[in-house]
């Protein structure tokens, strides 16, 4: 049985109300399982959409059951949008705590890059790569 998302109905789909509510992390798999229960319903969604047209397209006079099947749709859409919007809500606490780590954390060569200017900061930085292989990945830094 999954749980209730407490976070995301209690900051009201909001990111920054979220991220001011929770510091702990938000893990990669909050974003991965809010994905893939939107991906589950889009199927149902296309499906819904091929009714309607079918509907509408043989039997144009079915009043109720074409306002039925748009109900139906309306339902499943709106389910989407909520899937939607809670993975575009762990997706930006997610990326607020990364941005929150970043300002805090020290330089990874010891010196302080505030305040600098962004070609200052791209001679440290490729300063303090010199000694490493040819194969690590390149750190950017946008504090300056």
């Amino acid at each position: 049985m999954p749980r209730e998302a407490k976070l995301f109905t209690s900051s009201a789909g909001s990111a920054v109300r979220g991220y001011l509510k929770f510091r702990a992390n938000i893990p990669p798999r909050w974003i991965k399982n809010a994905r893939g229960s939107r991906k589950r319903i889009e199927p149902e969604i296309a499906e819904g959409f091929r009714f309607l047209k079918r509907l509408r397209i043989r039997r144009p006079r079915a009043k109720v059951v074409i306002r039925n099947a748009q109900r139906e749709l309306r339902s499943v859409l709106d389910r989407w949008e909520t899937a939607y919007r809670k993975e575009n809500f762990y997706r930006g606490i997610r990326i607020l705590l990364e941005l929150q780590r970043a300002v805090l954390a020290p330089a990874k060569n010891g010196a302080s890059l505030a305040g600098c200017s962004r070609s200052q900061a791209a001679t440290r930085e490729s300063s303090h790569r010199r000694g490493r292989g040819t194969n690590s990945k390149s750190v950017s830094i946008f504090a300056c």
